[in-house]
């Protein structure tokens, strides 16, 4: 019995069978995978919007910067543009004044979705923008990590994201942090949902049918192994001339077995039927509505980062705090927090690709092996769709929006050590400047008048270094805005369009 079942198990069909089984399971776990990497970056858009703005308000020092609740439909859509009006014109008056109250209640109010547009009037608005303050630069490059980050709403819904964890389970809360972290939720389902079918719902059909058909596939040889030996059996028999009756009763047996291995064939060629069923008719087109989603939310990430880019000039004309107006542990708060969340975004960032293609790879070696199974009617473009996909991933590369993350992480990096030296300066001088205070109030004769001179010059050089560390943390602080955030939005627009580009062109496959 043991030879017999390690022969049924070498089997061409026996293999297939196991090799779908287990790249169905995979393609499970890669669905699971992919909609938290996708969920996460979300998250990191969310929040790395919120600690620039943070960094640059902390001069105002503002209470930490907390979202309102979100509504039950997953995330909250964009904010509203910004009102139009001419390049030419400036904002008078009630104008003025109702352009200021949109701005600032944007992120309190909960709005209907529609899809994010960015429109020339937009882009030509934000250039025109005259004398604004840092914060309030800020404030507009966050609104746009938000659209950015509802853009891909429609996905997280297709990948169910709902149905495998907790975002407690999958991002660090975060204790004793300022900034809130995001409560992302995500609906049931939806009308593409109830017409096209749940996508995770289709690969559990697939695995129950995979593991059904690879039962039936090891039976049905089992039994043609078994009817083999009672060929061979019956064959010994007549050539002994054995009694009619033995040879009866062989006989019968194998027509027993015979009519088993016929109804395993036929439940095996209504598996079959099944799978491919469930392939052709749920998951292509559940595919290609993903594709349509990817394609829709890379595109609406491109047109925030090309308004955040446009904000870009307006970062380098800012006149900001003086370079002699001390940082606050506020600033060092912001700059810890807004160095962990870039980090986050670039971590995700590199998840999310890698979820991607370990999904479309496992998606493509199943349906290689389903190329046996009976098709549906009608042309089979699940094939060449998926096939455009994986190519198109492994052609994509994220290698310079990282690199500008990491120089960005580095310039932030670097701004947290240089506040903390800002501090200790103060400390030192503070307590040079406390000492000679005590001294001159006790009135020294002539006899300490040269140590008191010296004990002022050092008061002096401490107080002049403390100025010096003073600025060179303002001009840090100013160099993260205006060179390095320019430098990841623009890396960012061309990752962005590109992504856009190639589901774009995925998206074909099927047309």
């Amino acid at each position: 019995m043991g030879c017999a079942y390690s022969k049924v198990e070498r089997e061409e069909a026996v293999r297939r069978c196991r090799d779908r089984r287990k790249l169905v399971k995979r393609l499970m776990a890669g669905r699971a995978q992919f909609a938290a990497a996708h969920l996460a970056y979300l998250r990191a858009l969310r929040n790395a919007g919120a600690t620039i703005r943070q960094l640059a308000e902390a001069d105002a020092c503002p209470p930490p910067l907390i979202r309102p609740p979100l509504s039950p439909s997953f995330l909250p859509p964009p904010p509203p543009p910004l009102p139009p009006f001419s390049p030419d014109e400036e904002p008078k008056g009630e104008d003025a004044k109702n352009l200021e109250q949109t701005t600032m209640e944007s992120d309190q109010d909960s709005l209907e979705e529609d899809p994010v547009e960015l429109k020339e009037d937009d882009l030509s608005m934000l250039r025109s923008l005259g004398s604004r303050s840092l914060a309030e630069v800020a404030r507009d490059i966050d609104e746009y990590f938000l659209k950015a980050s509802a853009g891909g709403t429609k996905v997280a819904q297709l990948l169910e994201s709902h149905l495998f964890c907790s975002l407690q389970q999958l991002f660090n809360e975060g204790q004793g942090k300022k900034l809130k972290r995001w409560s992302l939720k995500v609906p049931l389902g939806g009308a593409n949902a109830k017409k096209l079918g749940h996508h995770s719902s289709t690969l559990d059909k697939l695995l129950a049918d995979e593991l059904k058909l690879f039962k039936e596939v090891k039976d049905e040889e089992m039994k043609k192994l078994e009817f083999g030996k009672k060929v061979a059996l019956l064959r010994c028999q007549e050539t002994r001339k054995e009694n009619w009756m033995v040879t009866d009763r062989t006989r019968s047996s194998m027509e027993l077995v015979q009519i088993e291995i016929v109804s395993l064939q036929e439940s095996i060629t209504s598996t079959c039927t099944s799978i491919s069923t469930h392939r052709d008719e749920e998951l292509f087109p559940q595919l290609v509505e993903l594709c349509s989603g990817l394609a829709e939310m890379w595109r609406t990430m491109y047109e925030c980062h090309v308004a955040q880019n446009s904000l870009a000039p307006q970062i380098s004309h800012l006149h900001g705090p003086s370079l002699t107006e001390p940082t606050t542990e506020a600033h060092i708060a912001a700059a810890a927090q807004l160095k962990d969340e870039l980090g986050t975004w670039l971590s995700s960032l590199h998840s999310l690709l890698r979820c991607q293609k370990d999904y479309a790879l496992c998606l493509n070696k199943w349906l290689r092996l389903t190329d046996c199974l009976p098709p549906a009617p009608g042309p089979l473009s699940i094939f060449r769709l998926c096939d455009q996909w994986q190519l198109s991933l492994d052609q994509l590369s994220h290698k310079g929006a990282a690199e500008a993350m990491e120089r960005l992480v580095g310039k932030v990096r670097a701004v947290e050590k240089q506040l903390g030296r800002e501090q200790q300066q103060r400390r030192r001088t503070r307590q040079v400047e406390k000492r000679l205070g005590g001294e001159d109030a006790d009135g020294n004769g002539a006899d300490g008048s040269a140590g008191l001179g010296e004990r002022r010059r050092q008061a002096e050089e401490e107080k002049g270094k403390y100025m010096g560390s003073i600025r060179q943390s303002r001009s840090m602080i100013n160099d993260v805005f205006k060179v390095g955030l320019p430098d990841v939005f623009q890396a960012m627009m061309g990752f962005a369009n590109g992504c856009a580009c190639t589901y774009e062109g995925v998206q074909l496959i099927d047309g």
